[in-house]
């Protein structure tokens, strides 16, 4: 039986729990990637607890949209991508992303934001701003109780990382510029955020 998610995204879309596929009819194509826990190594809080072919989480990419929904990203530069967290516990840390920061916009000095929508179940957002003069020493930390409906600014300069603390599946949105790649070198470095969420 699927779940609908339709009621916070403004269009149908609906998970299969089972096969955790993403299907929004005809009108949008969501192409799936898996992160297994091998480029989670450097960020955990225990990598030798966990394989490194462990599934971790899912990320939905939209690979086909229809032209009117065309229309309104493309000019803009703008994408829609998901991301599923299943329930799973590493050592004693909660399942949680990679984490990364976005490059500075080109003539800008300050980097792309993006909104996050929750989908389905509970997440924690955990943001943490750049101190690019001692990376070492966030100025900055905040979490976030993600839960469906609540829809988030990821502000430049701020690094994000989703953590399901929940015995469910987690399902978030998010709408962004699709023309840059996250930058993940730093948190790596630093072996995650300034937090692990035990």
């Amino acid at each position: 039986m699927t779940i609908d998610v339709s009621s916070h995204t403004g269009f149908d879309l609906f998970l299969d729990p089972d096969t955790l596929e993403l299907e929004a009819g005809n009108r949008l194509k969501f192409k799936r990637a898996t992160r297994k826990a091998k480029v989670l190594m450097s960020v955990l809080q225990s990598p030798n607890t966990v394989s490194p072919d462990t599934d971790m989480y899912h990320v939905y990419y939209l690979e086909d949209t229809p032209d009117d929904l065309s229309s309104i990203l493309d000019p803009r530069g703008l994408t829609y991508s998901a991301v599923l967290l299943p329930p799973q516990i590493i050592g004693r840390e909660y399942v949680k992303t990679n984490g990364h920061y976005h490059p500075l916009i080109p003539g800008t000095s300050y980097g792309y934001p993006e909104v996050y929508t929750q989908l389905y179940g509970r997440l924690l957002l955990l943001l943490q701003k750049r101190n690019r003069a001692d990376p070492g020493s966030p100025e900055d930390c905040v979490l976030i109780d993600m839960v469906p409906g609540v829809t988030v600014t990821i502000p430049p300069d701020y690094a994000h990382v989703l953590i399901n603390p929940t015995n469910e599946l987690a399902l978030m949105a998010g709408l962004y510029n699709g023309g840059f790649k996250p930058d993940y070198g730093e948190i790596r470095q630093q072996r995650g955020l300034a937090y692990y969420i035990l």
